[in-house]
């Protein structure tokens, strides 16, 4: 059995609809991705939709702590 794997394009611009929501998006793609986000209502939806997921990710980590071990084994991440 084949596992499909996912088209390029697609991955790509799902990683840059990511990267647009937490704005860790490059200046130079940012305005590209925009302006394809725009002229598509599918690109709002899941760009409306990673947006919701990030705030739902900070809005846990704010409330929750993470167990002692693991606040010793890794370095503070410094919230964007």
């Amino acid at each position: 059995m084949r596992i499909p794997t996912p088209h390029p394009r697609r991955t790509s611009i799902e990683h840059d609809l990511t990267r647009l929501a937490d704005g860790t998006l490059d200046a130079s793609k940012r305005q590209r991705v925009e302006r394809l986000v725009v002229t598509s209502s599918e690109l709002q939806a899941r760009l409306y939709e990673q947006r919701r997921a990030l705030a739902a990710t900070r809005t846990v980590a704010q409330r929750e702590r993470a167990p002692l071990p693991l606040r010793l084994r890794r370095p503070a991440v410094a919230p964007r």
